[in-house]
């Protein structure tokens, strides 16, 4: 009886152990397999590379489960022309779920390790599926775009509906593109072998059930199919991009637009280009990523003379160096240039339009040289120049973005860090600031002798030279200010002299003045000045006088409104939002500082501690208040834009959420798996007692 138990348990550990090998060999292939999904989420699925002869290295774009990288713009701005849709408007769903997407395949996989093998096949065929699908719906994309064209666009004529190729080589005009397969893709390609691999092997340990058996060859042909699929797929992939060669004769810019019609589009390829580039023809010159002006450190970079002229996409770079010469990234010398999408580096001057109305600047990125600020240029200048559009810049390390002698510009959306003064008007009228950043200048901007001028929803932050004036007022006629964020400056707005004529006002309203050392600073004469529903928020002195004294003649309340002040200490009994008491700006210490500026070194010092002290238990010492509202706001009234950071990180908070999904579903299956085994091979108390009874 002894040997027979023995015998009888050996042979049920004999035929435990053949199936206990694939099984964990399959469960170790789905656990690589979640781990290429993983990865491959990280790496580019798709590239396209278009090719023409005026593109000799081509322009590429790489696409991601979650985006698009490479020269995205590039081929957008080509594609205008003919009225395709831009590339970013395809699979937004797709891309906004992608995390979701991989995280919730990379979890299935990681539960088919630990349930039966028809569930198991079930949770892991769409993995299988997943390469095909993404080829599949950027088939879809393609086809919708290339089908879809816009009509109206400037050369829809010239070219019929098509569709790119999802792979392979493809050609439009005297365009040719080569697309094909990238790392992410070969990566879940791979995973999906593995995953097939492993239901095979889970079906091969059940094998001697007639059921499993006549099941196994049906998953060995599914298994044999894929592989074959995406072996093609890769192999018609890389042969069709190895095939692409890109060999173009030298491109000369200087030729093409000497031979240009008026009117025609020319496409500059990847190179470098010496300047000056002389644009004396209304013609388009359009850009190749890659496509650099440069004038080795001696006079412009490009020249426009001919009206109409337009220049899109160039790295344009070092210029001369001469003041005196006013050496210029792009002269601007007639009216309607388009100015567009470059990026000016080492420039002394980067834009200067002269004479130039009806122009646009648009998109730019401007950086200066690397000078004292004193001896650097104007990153953008405009002189004699009406019915301007500058819009969407960024200027770095400059001396100002200059406005002369010019009526009805729009300075939209630009972004100006690193200068002397962000925006400088001179004797400009019927201007309109909007949307504008002015950061970490000596003076966010400077506005002088000018009238009509508004300045809405501008962010204005740090700006702390010697003044350190966020907004600065000289000799203004109808100017309002409403609706900007004037934060951390030295003073938040400074105005000197009040409006020329009596019949011209000055507006301030619904601003943000907040954590300056100064909120307002005004000159004793100032007058004609409404200042109402601005919210005053821990500014160091709300309001200053220069010199000292009182101000008069201004309106601080406009339809029983007054402004928010963050020291007020009344009460709104009636709850209509505006305090019953009036709100005085005064202090003994404040008074002294607009006196003698210099008392500014003991700003938080005990001595002013003193002052402020002797002030408020001696009424007698203290001072006449500066100016009185009489209508405090009992909340901040301020619509302007706050200057955070809306970066929006979901998209990595759902595939870190997935990913802690997937760790959380391992630990679970492996306690519940290997448990039970370890406890059903190691022999109990009582068998053990019964075994050595039986001897």
């Amino acid at each position: 009886m002894n040997s027979s138990s023995r015998r009888h348990t050996d042979g049920k550990r004999t035929k435990a152990s053949p199936r206990r090998v694939p099984l964990a060999m399959a469960r170790a292939l789905f656990a690589v397999a979640a781990l290429l999904l993983i990865v491959s989420f990280f790496q580019p699925y798709w590239k396209m590379t278009l090719q023409a002869p005026q593109y000799p290295q081509g322009l590429t774009v790489q696409a991601y489960l979650h985006g698009l990288t490479g020269d995205v713009d590039e081929i957008d701005g080509l594609n205008h022309y003919i009225g395709m849709r831009p590339l970013e408007e395809a699979a937004q769903l797709e891309r906004q779920f992608s995390p979701v997407m991989i995280g919730v395949m990379s979890a299935m996989l990681l539960a088919a390790m630990f349930v039966p093998r028809v569930w198991a096949t079930l949770l892991a065929l769409p993995v299988v599926f997943f390469p095909p699908g993404f080829l599949l719906d950027l088939f879809f994309w393609l086809h919708h775009f290339g089908q879809n064209l816009d009509p109206t666009a400037a050369l829809s004529s010239s070219v019929k509906p098509f569709t790119p190729p999802v792979l392979g080589v493809g050609k439009v005009g005297n365009f040719r593109t080569v697309a094909g397969a990238d790392t992410g893709l070969y990566m879940a390609a791979a995973a999906s072998l593995l995953v097939i691999a492993g239901i095979a092997l889970r079906w091969r340990a059940h094998g001697k059930s007639a059921q499993s058996a006549a099941a196994a060859p049906a998953a060995g042909r599914l298994g044999a199919s894929a592989v074959a699929a995406c072996a093609a797929v890769i192999v018609f992939s890389v042969s069709a991009r190895t095939g692409a060669d890109g060999a173009a004769p030298r491109f000369d810019i200087h030729e093409a637009i000497r031979a240009a019609d008026e009117g025609a589009t020319i496409v500059a390829p990847s190179g470098v280009y010496d300047a000056p580039i002389i644009l004396d023809r209304s013609v388009r010159l359009i850009a190749e990523r890659g496509a650099v002006i440069d004038a080795c450190g001696r006079g412009n970079g490009v020249r426009i003379t001919a009206p109409g002229a337009e220049l899109h996409g160039f790295t344009i770079r070092n210029t001369g160096a001469s003041l005196h010469e006013e050496n210029t990234g792009v002269l601007v010398l007639a009216p309607r240039a388009v100015i567009e999408n470059n990026t000016i580096e080492n420039a002394l001057f980067g834009i200067s339009l002269k004479n130039a109305s009806g122009s646009i600047v648009r998109g730019n990125t401007i950086v200066g040289m690397d000078l004292h600020v004193a001896r650097r240029g104007d990153g953008i200048r405009a002189w004699h120049s009406n019915d301007l559009i500058i819009e969407g810049n960024t200027v770095r390390a400059v001396r100002d973005v200059v406005v002369w002698y010019s009526e009805r510009v729009a300075l939209t959306d630009n972004h100006i860090v690193d200068s002397r003064y962000g925006l400088h008007f001179m004797y400009c009228h019927d201007n309109v600031l909007t949307g504008n950043r002015l950061e970490g200048n000596s003076v966010g901007a400077f506005l002088m002798y000018s009238r009509n001028i508004m300045a809405r929803r501008n962010t204005i932050l740090n700006n702390r030279g010697p003044s350190g004036y966020g907004i600065g007022l000289k000799d203004m006629q109808g100017v309002t200010i409403e609706e900007n964020a004037i934060v951390g400056n030295r003073v938040g707005i400074y105005f000197d002299n009040p409006p020329m004529f009596e019949a011209a006002h000055d507006e301030f309203r619904a601003n943000l003045i907040a954590y300056n050392d100064v909120g307002v600073l005004l000159q004793p004469l100032v007058s004609q000045v409404a200042i109402f529903e601005n919210s005053f928020i821990e500014n160091i002195q709300q309001v200053g006088i220069r010199g000292g004294g009182e101000l008069r003649g201004n309106e601080l309340t406009r339809d029983g409104r007054g402004n928010y002040w963050s020291d007020y200490r009344g009460f709104d009994l009636d709850g209509d939002g505006v305090g019953d008491h009036p709100h005085r700006v005064e202090g003994l210490w404040d008074s002294l500082v607009d006196r003698e500026p210099a008392l500014r070194l003991f700003l938080y010092s005990p001595a002013q501690q003193a002052v402020e002290f002797a002030a408020s238990a001696f009424p007698v010492v203290r001072p006449r208040p500066i100016v009185s509202d009489g209508a405090p706001l009992m909340r901040p009234a301020h619509t302007s834009p706050t200057p955070e950071d809306e970066s929006d990180p979901r998209c990595f908070a759902l595939l870190a959420g997935a990913l802690l999904t997937i760790v959380a579903i391992t630990l679970v299956g492996a306690m519940t798996s290997f448990g039970p085994t370890r406890r059903a091979g190691r022999p109990t108390k009582s068998h053990t007692l019964k075994a050595e009874a039986s001897r």
